[in-house]
Parts: structure tokens; C-alpha cells; sequence
């Protein structure tokens, strides 16, 4: 007996005889009944039911590839009724199983806020939450980049992973001896508590904020890249974790990412440091005296696009502070500022002529 259509019976063709899944790959329709890929899709999604783990680990699969970063895929997988599955998949007794299905709701979740929102309404969060404690490090790296991605830039996300007792997990694999597993652990924990008061409390009162300064040192650029954003988060309009994040010898460690780390680090390192410094003039004082003024300066002649953070930390470092004010100009602050003011990103401009204003 031939492959069954989703649409139902058929003259079975060339193409068709490959079986419905191939249409996931071609992008054309079935050339026996209008089917199309709507109709490979229906099938793939009823085997996510399938009392064979193959069949299920073969459609999760699938449907993960389909998926890319394509928003039209993401809502034709969502509309076929993937999700439900797929999360039920997150309770399976197979890894191989647990590790397509958390690749596919990855996917599914990324960029799209209905997508987000709909794979925590159907019970993603727990499942996820409890693959943190997997013993198979391929599981739960993927169970903490997905609750990452479910949680940027979504309040309500933020706040169910964090309810869901994801934060001590999360603090407990920064720890680990993998630099991918800390630097995923970093990113996510960056992301929870980006924005979130409450979050920020928790993750301090977890105990994040050590393990993440003890990150700045590590021998990954990856891994001191997510730490410093994470601190950076932790300190934004946060008094005490300012104070504490100091405490904890963050600065030091900061200047040196800043001077010597990728760009994509260095601009982490100016984020944490200009949260740090916001306010607060005794940690004003200790990244001045650090000597994170010239290399935040010549951070500004860089060509990242997220530079507009370098220039944030420059305003809040030498805000009411004669000294670090000096050092900046010194440094040659006011022409490196002078540069961006013509920059094509019209904020970056903005917050340039901020900052030259600032130094005088």
C-alpha cells in the first residue's frame, strides 16, 4: 500500500510517492489534490501523537526544520495545532524525543510573541523548567536556551519561568564545567532579568550574582559576553544589586573585558558598567579609578551596532563626576562623540550629542 495523502486518497504521483514530508522540503504542492503543504503539515502534526517514538521523533524533527526563522512557517505549524503536542513530548521518556521537541517549540517561539504566549497557555514552562536538571547536558542546554527565547522581551513569560523555579537551575548550571552550558545558563538568566524587578531580586536572592562575576574570567569571550550582560541586567535601576554586584569585585573583571575581549563582550562589559555606575558615585569613583574611561572611549569608534551602550556607560560613568569627566575628554571623548553624530542610527546620534554635552 502506497503513502495516504493528509487530504485523503489519491492518484499517487512521483513526487507523492516520497510521502508528504517531502513537501516540507520543496515548498510545492501535492500534484494528486490541491493538499499542499497544509496538508503535509496536518500529517506530520498527527504524528506528533503517534504511538511510535520514531514516527514522533521523525515529525518533531521535521516540522523543526521547517521552521527556520520563516514567520509564515511558524504561524502554518501553530495553526495546524503543533503546540499541545510538541509540550506533551516534553514529558517523554526518550532524550532523543525531548531534545526534537524543545528544537521545534525553539523555533516556533522565536521572534513571534503569539507563538510565546500560546507555548506557555499550553504548559510548555514546567516541562521545560524540569529539564534543566537533566543529566544530558544536549537536553538541558536546549530546555535553557528555549526558556530564554520564550521569555525575551515577553513580560508575562518572564515572570512564569521565574515562578516556575527556573532561576536556582539556572544559577546552578553556571557552574558548570561546560563554557556552552554557562554561557546559555548566562544568557537566559540576562534575559529574565532584563527589565523585570522582580526577577532582578530573585536572581540575587538565588545567588547569581557571584558565579556570574567569577564568569568574567573565564576563558570563553562567549561566556564573559552573557555574564556581563546578565550583571549589566541585574544592576539596571537596582540599587542594592549595584552596590552588591560591586561588592562582588565585578569591576575589575568588567574593565578587563572591556579592554581586551570581542566586541560583542567589550559592548556587555560598557552595558554592566554604565548600570553600575548610574547613580552611584562610589562605583563612579572605582571604575574611573579601574580605568575603564580610555578603552570605553575607544569602544566608540566601533563599528557595532549596539555602540549606543558604550555611549549610555560613558554619560552615567562621568555624570556629576569632574574627575571621570577629565579622564573622558583626555581619552578624546568629545571627537569619537563628535564622529557618531553622524551616525545613520538617529538614537545613537541623539545619545551622542547627550554625551558631549555631558563632558563640558
Amino acid at each position: 500500500m502506497g503513502p495516504v495523502c493528509a487530504c485523503g486518497p489519491y492518484v499517487p504521483s512521483r513526487m507523492c510517492m516520497r510521502a508528504p514530508y517531502h513537501l516540507l522540503d520543496t515548498f510545492q504542492a501535492c500534484v494528486c489534490r490541491p493538499c499542499s503543504l497544509a496538508g503535509a503539515i496536518a500529517a506530520l502534526v498527527r504524528d506528533l501523537s503517534s504511538s511510535d517514538t520514531s514516527t514522533q521523533a521523525h515529525a518533531a524533527e521535521k516540522l523543526g526544520d521547517f521552521l527556520g526563522e520563516n514567520t509564515g512557517n511558524q504561524d502554518a505549524v501553530a495553526a495546524a495545532g503543533a503546540i499541545g503536542p510538541l509540550v506533551q513530548l516534553l514529558s517523554s521518556d526518550s532524550t532523543g524525543l525531548q531534545i526534537r521537541a524543545v528544537r521545534a517549540l525553539a523555533k516556533l517561539a522565536e521572534g513571534h510573541t503569539g507563538n510565546k504566549t500560546a507555548i506557555a497557555a499550553a504548559g510548555a514552562i514546567a516541562p521545560l523548567v524540569g529539564l534543566l536538571r537533566s543529566d544530558d547536558a544536549n537536553v538541558h542546554i536546549r530546555a535553557a536556551a528555549t526558556l530564554g527565547i520564550l521569555a525575551r522581551k515577553h513580560m508575562g513569560n518572564k515572570g512564569a519561568i521565574a515562578a516556575a523555579g527556573a532561576i536556582r537551575p539556572l544559577v546552578q548550571l553556571l557552574n558548570s564545567s561546560s563554557a556552552p552550558v554557562q554561557a546559555v545558563a548566562a544568557a537566559t538568566l540576562n534575559v529574565c532579568a532584563a527589565g523585570h524587578a522582580g526577577n532582578q531580586d530573585v536572581l540575587a536572592a538565588a545567588g547569581a550574582i557571584r558565579p556570574l562575576v567569577a564568569l568574567l574570567s573565564s576563558n570563553s569571550a562567549d561566556v564573559q559576553s552573557a555574564a556581563a550582560a546578565a550583571l549589566g541586567s541585574l544592576a539596571e535601576d537596582h540599587t542594592s544589586n549595584q552596590i552588591v554586584i560591586a561588592a562582588a569585585g565585578a569591576i575589575g573583571p568588567l574593565v578587563q573585558v572591556l579592554s581586551s575581549s570581542p566586541t560583542e563582550a567589550q559592548v556587555n562589559a560598557a552595558f554592566a558598567l554604565g548600570h553600575l555606575a548610574f547613580m552611584q558615585l562610589d562605583n563612579q569613583n572605582a571604575i574611573g579609578a579601574a580605568g575603564a574611561i580610555r578603552p570605553l572611549v575607544q569602544l566608540l569608534s566601533s563599528t557595532s551596532e549596539n555602540v549606543k551602550y558604550a555611549v549610555d556607560a560613558l554619560i552615567a560613568i562621568v555624570f556629576d563626576h569632574p574627575e571621570n569627566k577629565r579622564a573622558a575628554v583626555a581619552a578624546g571623548a568629545p571627537a569619537a562623540l563628535e564622529r557618531l553624530f553622524r551616525s545613520a542610527d538617529i538614537e545613537v546620534a541623539e545619545i551622542a550629542r547627550e554625551a558631549h554635552a555631558a563632558l563640558s
